[in-house]
């Protein structure tokens, strides 16, 4: 029993999977590593252990982290901004610093040697001969635990810099933003250099291509995804990219959908095609609302106040109509009614934003029939509950792969 294993100290943690992420051209993939259901189950409990212990929450969201740095950036305190990218953050941390961090407030052995055990054990990739080794820095991406391990190592240098008054200190996993006085920020990248070097990690250093980079707030710099440019907030160009490269795949795929439909094709098979390509469009530009909380694009970039962007957005959207031949009856939404049903709602605008959390019975049949191609017949058959769950994953599923387009992960 996985209990009684626990609290012998016996329970062993199951080598990872290996998972890789592409980050483009000339950049090693992302190592992700896969865990078992069961020792993720165990690495949910843990990470509760040492949240609570430490009194950690969840890493603060993006969006918040947006938030704070615009009102910093509206109070004119400030002058210049020190950009930091961190060297392979997770893969770099160091097992000690770590061990040492958990020993200030947890004092039972079996939760301490487990964790540690959790973050010694090596990832391989599918195929690969089982590898005893033990890894002695870095803690596994991916993993129920992973973030509140790097946070909680982080935590010191953090409480260092957010307490200083001379500057405005924002850190979102591996990229770190300070505000500040020309003649400060210099001395802040070497004073955090130090600081974080006894925990195994490095930065890149300041150079004309690095990530690591030093400039007056009349420039232009991104975090997080926005662009920042004075008092303007945009988006950074390739997630403007990438969502302008999603809507274009949804129109193709509609008109390759039509080319394929042959011509006596009943007119049913045609309009499902437009209900596809018309909910699948709007999905991309309103988001919606999953488990009370609004997902997309648009509601990730909802901070922005350079407005020129949606007006393109919705050119494009013009244009891609126009390109693909699609008729007026599939009525498609706006990015700029998206954006003020977000930031300004109100009776008229309520509708505008779909959620799925209170999608009927029905909806959720018509949904689950006409998008995901589900037979109606498998769907009627289908339990309350069972059809609840099947809506949720297939729309979380889809949310998530449109919110990539986000692009914030370094």
């Amino acid at each position: 029993m996985v209990s009684r294993r626990l609290r012998s100290g016996r329970y062993k943690i199951t080598q990872y999977k290996e998972q890789l992420i592409s980050k483009g051209r000339s950049k090693h993939p992302r190592v992700i590593s896969i865990a078992t259901a069961q020792d993720r189950i165990v690495m949910y409990v843990l990470a509760q252990v040492v949240g609570r212990s430490f009194g950690l929450s969840r890493p603060e969201l993006a969006q918040a982290k947006v938030k704070k740095l615009s009102q910093a950036l509206d109070s004119n305190q400030y002058t210049h901004y020190l950009r930091i990218d961190l060297i392979d953050f997770f893969g770099s941390i160091d097992h000690a610093a770590l061990e040492k961090s958990l020993r200030k407030r947890i004092r039972k052995t079996e939760i301490l040697d487990l964790i540690m055990a959790i973050v010694a054990t090596s990832t391989v990739a599918a195929g690969s001969p089982r590898h005893c080794g033990r890894e002695y820095r870095g803690v596994p991406q991916g993993l129920p635990i992973a973030n509140i391990l790097a946070e909680l190592v982080l935590q010191p240098v953090d409480d260092e810099f957010i307490k200083r008054k001379d500057i405005a200190y924002h850190r979102f996993v591996d990229d770190v933003l300070v505000l500040g006085a020309e003649d400060l920020v210099e001395d802040i990248l070497t004073r955090y250099i130090g600081s974080i070097a006894p925990l195994g990690l490095r930065a890149h250093a300041l150079g004309q291509d690095s990530k690591t980079a030093i400039g007056s707030l009349s420039d232009k710099f991104d975090f997080l995804g926005y662009e920042f440019h004075g008092k303007k907030r945009g988006v950074r160009a390739s997630s403007v990219r990438k969502i302008e490269n999603t809507l274009a795949k949804n129109f193709s795929s509609f008109r390759h959908a039509q080319m394929r439909l042959v011509a006596d094709a009943s007119e049913e098979a045609r309009r499902r095609q437009r209900a596809k390509l018309e909910w699948r469009v709007n999905l991309v530009i309103s988001g919606c609302i999953i488990h009370g909380t609004r997902r997309g694009w648009l509601a990730y970039f909802v901070q922005l106040n350079d407005l020129t962007l949606l007006k393109r957005l919705d050119g494009l959207l013009a244009h891609l109509r126009e390109r693909h031949a699609v008729p007026e009856s599939v009525r498609l939404k706006s990015f700029m009614r998206a954006y003020w049903a977000l930031t300004r709602p109100n009776a008229r605008r309520r509708d505008y934003i779909p959620n799925f959390d209170k999608a009927s019975d029905e909806e959720q049949s018509a949904i689950l029939t006409e998008q995901f191609d589900i037979s109606k017949e498998r769907v009627l058959a289908m339990a309350v509950e069972d059809r609840r769950s099947l809506f949720e994953a297939k729309i979380l599923r889809l949310v998530t792969e449109l919110e990539k387009d986000v692009g914030v992960v370094s």
